[in-house]
């Protein structure tokens, strides 16, 4: 899984847009998905692809970087 954080407010609806684009050009697949949270402080906001769409993080911009989920208890 990859993640990338920005600032809060900041670029939440360029990233959802982008990858809504994708999602549906690639025909909605079941595996992939885009996850979004703030920070506790509420000054960063934190987005997660599965691991499918993350092999398309490229596209969506930015720098993601990999990530254990339950490093931030996406998982627990």
């Amino acid at each position: 899984m990859v993640q990338r954080v920005t600032k809060f407010p900041g670029v939440e609806e360029q990233i959802q847009e982008s990858f809504d684009e994708l999602f549906m050009a690639l025909g909605a697949p079941e595996d992939m998905a885009l996850f979004c949270r703030t920070t506790p402080d509420f000054q960063g906001e934190i987005f997660l692809l599965t691991p499918a769409a993350s092999k398309l993080a490229s596209a969506l911009g930015g720098s993601w970087g990999t990530v254990d989920p339950f490093s931030h208890r996406w998982i627990r």
